[in-house]
């Protein structure tokens, strides 16, 4: 098992030279959340307002309705 947190050596061999890299900490993705209007419900919902999912789904929709924003 390779350490990830430290430098790893390479083992000399016989007349090998001696490698080494300065380890590095990196962010990755693990995983997907699918976004939709129950998912942000659940997860940015900190009101806790049980019908948040049910206006976000009539905002969304009213939002997709207009065709374009008016200026005047």
């Amino acid at each position: 098992m390779t350490p990830t947190h430290e430098a790893v050596l390479a083992v000399p061999r016989r007349a090998g030279v001696l490698t080494c890299q300065k380890a590095s900490m990196q962010r990755v993705i693990t995983g997907w959340i699918a976004l939709d209007t129950s998912t942000a419900a659940t997860y940015y919902n900190a009101g806790g307002d049980s019908q948040y999912a049910r206006k976000l789904d009539y905002t969304l929709a009213a939002v997709r309705r207009r065709k374009a924003a008016v200026c005047r």
